[in-house]
């Protein structure tokens, strides 16, 4: 199971309708027994293992952006 890849959690859909929400949760669930097996790190449920994966795509894209205006700002100085 842990070696299972839940890619439709990335799209936080599965095509299920209306028991969409709970295919998800229980997936997120799934993947939350495989964290927690580690030796090392925090025990989380699947909701907070949920946010932790949103903070860090939300971190990736802010950063990504600052490093897109600043090569911009750069190129835009050094073509002066």
């Amino acid at each position: 199971m842990c070696r299972q890849i839940h890619p439709n959690l990335a799209k936080d859909s599965v095509g299920l309708g209306g028991r969409s929400k709970e295919t998800i949760n229980r997936k997120w669930d799934e993947l939350a027994i495989c964290l927690n097996t580690h030796e090392s790190g925090a025990t989380k449920n699947g909701q907070c293992w949920r946010r932790v994966s949103l903070c860090y795509i939300l971190l990736f894209i802010l950063l990504s952006s600052l490093i897109d205006n600043f090569y911009n700002c750069a190129e835009s100085y050094f073509s002066l």
